[in-house]
């Protein structure tokens, strides 16, 4: 059935929108005998591709979810944003708004859901939020994309960055999101919760499936190469049409443990600042009523 889906929208809806890709989508073509097959692959490798996909990631969050915990950290309570925190805040919120109008302006919506600013996204969420508990799974699973921070850092792709202060914002929006997380742990806002390898798995489920249910979707209506589902960026290893997607979704998994290596290294070696549990904070508020 799903294959069946694939070869309807190919031929009823998928080819129209890609008539203005450009050197892009030309380049993909030319690995079918069709260009106008698909964009670079067969409805048939498509859909199998994505139902493949979701039977691993969906079982590997199943899975995760049925998990019963038994180093989960207790609840505490949240340091309040510092001066420096209440800067960074600002400057974040500021970064997001600014491109939010650049991606209107520009007639690229669809790219307000590549992976920094899903990130930008969350950690917003996790220092506006009253709801501490819920904002410190949020923190947990969104400080494993940091990596598409620094990628975006060491190997950006500012091509199509063409707006008055669109390259000066990226790169203010860039380095300010890669300082949050950094200052939201060691400031004692969030604490780290690394126990069995939990928000690891989590995060590497959730990802994939936001790229082919989220990203997928709205790359092939718009045209728009978002989070790279129809081409592959232009510094990738991996550039062949076929496997570029599931290369690139094994690399995800492999950076996101390498981040977790490292935050294990950092919970073991630094001291951020002291929480203090949520049941004390509690019990100190009922003793002065």
């Amino acid at each position: 059935m799903a294959i069946q889906l694939a070869e309807w929208w190919q031929g009823n809806v998928g080819f129209e929108h890609f008539d203005h890709m450009g050197s892009g989508f030309t380049w993909l073509a030319s690995f079918s005998p069709d260009p106008r097959q698909t964009m670079f692959m067969s409805a048939r490798s498509q859909a199998i591709e994505v139902f493949f996909a979701h039977f691993l990631f969906g079982a590997l969050i199943f899975v995760t979810l049925l998990e019963r915990r038994k180093n989960a950290p207790q609840p505490f309570r949240r340091q309040q944003l510092t001066t420096t925190g209440l800067v960074l805040r600002t400057l974040l919120t500021l970064c997001l708004l600014v491109t939010i109008v650049h991606k209107v302006v520009g007639q690229k919506v669809p790219f307000m859901l590549m992976h920094c600013h899903a990130a930008t996204s969350c950690y917003l969420y996790s220092m506006y939020t009253r709801n501490f508990n819920r904002a410190q799974k949020v923190f947990n699973l969104a400080i494993y994309y940091s990596f598409f921070t620094l990628m975006a850092i060491f190997a950006p792709d500012t091509r199509d960055l063409l707006l008055p202060g669109e390259i000066i914002n990226f790169w203010v929006h860039h380095v300010v999101l890669l300082v949050v997380p950094i200052y939201l742990y060691l400031s004692g806002h969030y604490q780290l919760d690394l126990s069995a390898a939990y928000n690891l798995r989590l995060a590497i489920g959730i990802g994939a499936l936001f790229h082919y249910d989220v990203m997928l979707p709205v790359a092939l209506y718009s045209g728009k190469n978002v989070g790279y589902m129809l081409w592959p960026p232009p510094t990738t290893l991996f550039k062949a049409p076929d496997t570029f997607r599931p290369c690139h979704g094994a690399s995800m998994a492999v950076l996101c443990t390498v981040v977790w290596l490292v935050l294990r290294l950092v919970a073991a070696f630094s001291k951020p600042k002291p929480t203090e549990p949520a049941s004390d904070f509690v019990s100190a508020k009922a003793k002065q009523a």
